[in-house]
Parts: structure tokens; C-alpha cells; sequence
């Protein structure tokens, strides 16, 4: 299930819940979409997706008030991996290169003056990977408002981040560094049979280390786990959350930290 004809972005009412309730079902009412995004496609001929259509309706209280069109085109590897996303209007792109085994080697966004907004570049050893490195570069929004002009948001606040990768049997741990070195975070991933079942995320106030969040995860509605993260007060940070329906499949997210839901709305084509 590959097709997404919908996604909307569900304004939550309520505050998080201890992690031994259950998570409750997809329930909302037109009042609570914030916007809507429905695609539509256009395949290639080994049945990839080679445009995407997209229509963006914004709401307020379940009234429309605004909407963006925007159209992007795909192309891909050999492999079938993609290889490159083309957006419109705004001209901008997202480029990705792969090594000999078609691993993720880079990952580039570049906006429409061309420079590269994103980039993420990896580094493997021996078949897996072992660092990450990230650069986002923000716009600075310009300190004379007088005739701005478009080319004034071309100069950038660039933040850099680091991330490192050690395993050891059944245990992956990320460490994540700025752009002087400095550890930042601290994630540990615990693996059976080859696929991941918990994480501890930590967070570090100088040399103070502490656990800041704990994720399990569960496969029983598909390859892709759901998952739910328990902060250290006990309640839900986020989660994912599959359900099935007669249409197909939906998959919900709740956003702790901005107390907001979106749904993912699949139909069954393969």
C-alpha cells in the first residue's frame, strides 16, 4: 500500500495520556483539520510514481480559507531507488546518490537559487553505517524591511549537526554532536532478530546525562513498526498508530511537543 490520496493534519484536544491507557482510536470532527492535503498520481511504466499532484486546503474551525497547488516529478536508479524529486512552482529539488550496494549515501535539498538548503551525507564501514552528517541552512530574515526584495532571504543561519553510529551485538547507539564537537544527545536502539524493538533517547545538560524519552515499538500491523514514546513523567510524547478499514490502511501520528495529530490515508493498490 503505497498510494496516499489524502493527509490531514488533525488538531488535538486533548493532553497526553499515561502510557498504561490504551491509545485510542482515529476520532475527530471536521472542526479539528487544520489542512488537507489530497495527491494524486501519475505512474511510469514499471508502475512508479512519476508525478505527484498535490492540492493543500487550509482550514479554520472546518472552514476552508486557503489553498497551494504544487506538482513534483520523480526519477530513479537502475534499482528503482529514487534518484531525484523535482518540485513546482518553486523550481526547487531533492537529489539522493547510492553506493554499489544501494545504500543512502547522500541526501540533498536544493532550493531555487540553488543552493543546497539540506544535506545529509553518510558514511558506512564494512556494510553498515557509522556517521551522519547534517547541514540546514535557514533563512535570515533581512533586517531592513524597506524594498526586500526575494533575493534578501539568501542569507542563511546554518546549523550543523553530527551524528555517530556504534553497535555491539543486539544494540545500536547514536551519538549526536554539534557542529564544535560538543555531545548533544544520545539515542540506544535494542534489536531482536534483525528488527528494532526499543529505544532510550538521552539528552545532556552539560556532562549531566539523562533519559529523556523511551520508545517501544511493535509490528503487528505490518514490515513498518508503530510505536510509542513515554517521556519521564510517564505520558505519551508521540505515537504511530496503524488501523484498517474497508478502503485501506490509515496511519495516525500524535505530535506531543506541538499537541497535534495527522493521519495518512492509504488506499489497497500495491
Amino acid at each position: 500500500m503505497r498510494l496516499i490520496p489524502a493527509l490531514m493534519f488533525v488538531l488535538i484536544l486533548f493532553g497526553c495520556k499515561k502510557p498504561q491507557e490504551k491509545i485510542e482510536k482515529l476520532v475527530y470532527d471536521s472542526k479539528q483539520i487544520a489542512s488537507l492535503i489530497k495527491h494524486t498520481y501519475e505512474f511510469n511504466s514499471a508502475g512508479k510514481i512519476k508525478t505527484d499532484y498535490s492540492a493543500t486546503y487550509y482550514y479554520i474551525l472546518g472552514v476552508p480559507i486557503d489553498s497551494a497547488f504544487s506538482t513534483v516529478q520523480f526519477t530513479y536508479t537502475a534499482t528503482g531507488k529514487v534518484a531525484s524529486e523535482f518540485s513546482l512552482p518553486d523550481s526547487s529539488r531533492r537529489i539522493r546518490t547510492y553506493n554499489k550496494v544501494d545504500s543512502l549515501t547522500g541526501d540533498f535539498n536544493i532550493n531555487n537559487f540553488g543552493d543546497t538548503s539540506f544535506l545529509a551525507v553518510n558514511t558506512y564501514q564494512e556494510g553498515k553505517l557509522v556517521k551522519t552528517v547534517n547541514r540546514m541552512l535557514s533563512s535570515r530574515f533581512p533586517e531592513n524591511l524597506e524594498d526586500v526584495k526575494k533575493e534578501d532571504f539568501r542569507s542563511y543561519d546554518t546549523a550543523l549537526f553530527i551524528s555517530e553510529l556504534v553497535y555491539d551485538n543486539n544494540t545500536e547507539r547514536s551519538i549526536f554532536k554539534d557542529a564544535k564537537g560538543n555531545i548533544t544527545g544520545e539515542r540506544v536502539d535494542s534489536y531482536k532478530e534483525s528488527r528494532r524493538v526499543k529505544s532510550v533517547v538521552y539528552s545532556f545538560i552539560g556532562s549531566q546525562k539523562y533519559v529523556s524519552q523511551t520508545i517501544n515499538y511493535n509490528y503487528e500491523n505490518g514490515a513498518d513498526a508503530d510505536f510509542i514514546a513515554i517521556g519521564t513523567q510517564g505520558d505519551i510524547l508521540s505515537f504511530q498508530k496503524t488501523m484498517f478499514g474497508e478502503e485501506g490502511k490509515v496511519v495516525s501520528n500524535y505530535h506531543g511537543n506541538m499537541k497535534v495529530r495527522d493521519a495518512w490515508y492509504y488506499n489497497k493498490q500495491d
